[in-house]
């Protein structure tokens, strides 16, 4: 964008979204949401930010990102250090690829709808990276327990993870394999750790007479800190 006046702007935080779908788990929603470009186009302007230090990307299928647009997030956003996906379509070796890209990155917040395609285990083992700032993770609305594990054993964190937070549903014989998974990042994390917030998801069934169905709902059921 010749002449543009974006980067004289102190812009501290930038979300990067595209149109969304009402129900992504509807037919044709996934192709529909996955095939806009917009943010592609934008990053492939190569417009310098220096000042961000929060970056929400939402809605993005990673494979449509170009060259360019690509380039554009290595070169331009090196002073992110939080970063929020939100129903992001990406590959592990992809997502490791942007941890790198933010050198001063700090926390990741992993909401919901991340629809990766579930990795075997020799993938989870085979991913290695080192992060020199990266040292606290966050996840919401019912991660996989395999994007538990791959911040567990392929993230090599040379500041140590002093904050963890969770929610997983409070139907815990469904979900023992997060809760496993949890449990392997918490010994990843050690004496290291010092913030653990653990929140609990439930259903809630409408009153007798309430319109409406089910409703998902959470609250925070642990949070813990060290000095």
């Amino acid at each position: 964008m010749p002449g543009s006046t974006l980067p004289l702007l102190s812009f501290s935080q930038l979300h990067l979204r595209q149109n969304r779908v009402d129900d992504p788990e509807a037919p044709g929603a996934i192709v529909q949401w996955r095939s806009h470009i917009a943010v592609r186009d934008f990053l492939a302007r190569n417009i310098p930010f220096p000042a961000i230090t929060s970056l929400f990307l939402e809605w993005i299928d990673w494979q449509t990102l170009s060259r360019a647009a690509l380039t554009s997030l290595q070169s331009n956003y090196n002073s992110v250090k939080e970063l929020e996906l939100n129903f992001i379509a990406i590959t592990l070796d992809e997502l490791s690829s942007l941890i790198e890209t933010l050198s001063a990155l700090e926390k990741i917040t992993i909401r919901a709808g991340v629809p990766f395609d579930t990795p075997a285990t020799s993938t989870l083992d085979s991913i290695k990276i080192t992060h020199p700032s990266l040292s606290q993770l966050a996840f919401h609305d019912n991660p996989p327990s395999w994007l538990i594990r791959f911040f567990a054993r392929a993230i090599h964190y040379a500041a140590g993870i002093n904050t963890l937070s969770f929610g997983i549903p409070v139907t815990v014989s469904a979900h023992s394999h997060e809760l496993e998974a949890c449990g392997e990042l918490l010994e990843t994390a050690g004496i290291n750790l010092r913030v653990l917030n653990f929140g609990a998801s439930y259903y809630v069934q409408p009153l007798p007479g309430e319109s409406g169905g089910e409703t998902f709902s959470s609250s925070p059921v642990l949070s813990v800190a060290s000095q």
